[in-house]
């Protein structure tokens, strides 16, 4: 068996040395992203115009101030959707942002302005066209 110095067998070197690397990265990272200044929080729902859930419409997030990235997600079966980031948001904070659904069939939706960094209940009424506008 081969010993450094300090009488500790080399594999047991290594072995620690790997683990606080690992903890260090840990650490690192923890810092490096618990900021979240782009925290946010958003639940609402997609109906159309005689309140009847609508399943599957993309609903796209972005940030005006690019704190956060864009956020595409999509409506349950029920017409409710839900997303939020990895952190913490701040529920007194506003920020611009900008939110557009769009379904196949429907008319699309688009809305600029503040929102809460949590924002619930949020109504996104989508409308089928008429059939004069079809022509």
């Amino acid at each position: 068996m081969t010993t450094f110095q300090s009488g500790v067998r080399p594999e047991v070197l290594d072995h620690n040395r790997s683990r606080c690397l690992a903890i260090f990265l840990s650490g690192f990272l923890t810092i490096a992203f618990s900021g979240c200044d782009g925290a946010f929080q958003i639940s609402g729902s997609v109906s159309d115009q005689d309140s009847e859930p609508i399943e599957g419409a993309e609903i796209v997030l972005i940030d005006e101030t690019g704190e956060f990235s864009t956020h595409s997600i999509h409506s349950r079966a029920d017409g409710t959707f839900f997303s939020e980031s990895s952190c913490a948001p701040n529920p007194s904070r506003k920020r611009p942002v900008t939110i557009k659904c769009s379904k196949p069939g429907f008319t699309s939706f688009h809305s600029s302005g503040e929102l809460n960094d949590v924002t619930n209940d949020y109504k996104i009424i989508l409308k089928r066209p008429s059939p004069e506008s079809e022509n």
